[in-house]
Parts: C-alpha cells; structure tokens; sequence
C-alpha cells in the first residue's frame, strides 16, 4: 500500500496544476524538509513562494507529495492574493 512508502519528495507548484506541468519551466520548486532527512511516512516541509515580479491579484499554489515509489500523491491548493504594491510577500501552502 502507497500510504506506508516513504515520503521522498513534495513539489510546489505556481499557477500550474502538476498535470499540466511542462518540464524546464519556472513554475515549480522542491520544497524543503524541516528535519533535513526524507525519511517516514510524513513530513513537515517548507517553502518560501518568490512572489517579487508576480502580476497583482490571485494566484494558485499547488502541492503534491512523491513516495518512494514514485507513485505522486493527491494534490493540495491554495490562493494567495497579490497586492498592488507587491514588496517581495511571504506565502506558503
């Protein structure tokens, strides 16, 4: 069962679902574990979303999980809402 395979990496998408993700754009990162080991079933990882540059208004995050397997888990979203005056905002999932 994929539920008890190790957590080997989880991506974060900008304004593009991970099904529609095309290789060698800027639109995806690798998030960052907290305790530096990919190691269990569950992870608590974190990234700071580079907003500098985004047009002003919403955008959607996309987060989805890989095991050991490589089998990719479901994906999560959230908005995170652009101001006019963007000055470099912290975000995150």
């Amino acid at each position: 069962s994929s539920r008890y395979q190790i957590i080997t990496a989880v991506h974060l998408y900008l304004d593009v679902h991970p099904d529609d993700y095309k290789e060698g754009s800027d639109k995806m990162w690798d998030m960052e574990v907290l305790d530096d080991n990919w190691d269990t079933t569950e992870e608590t990882v974190r990234y700071e979303v580079p907003t500098r540059g985004l047009s002003f208004g919403r955008h959607t995050i996309y987060v989805q999980a890989i095991d050991s397997r490589g089998y990719k888990g479901p994906v999560s979203s959230t908005f995170i809402d652009i101001p006019a005056h963007n000055s470099n905002l912290r975000g995150g999932p």
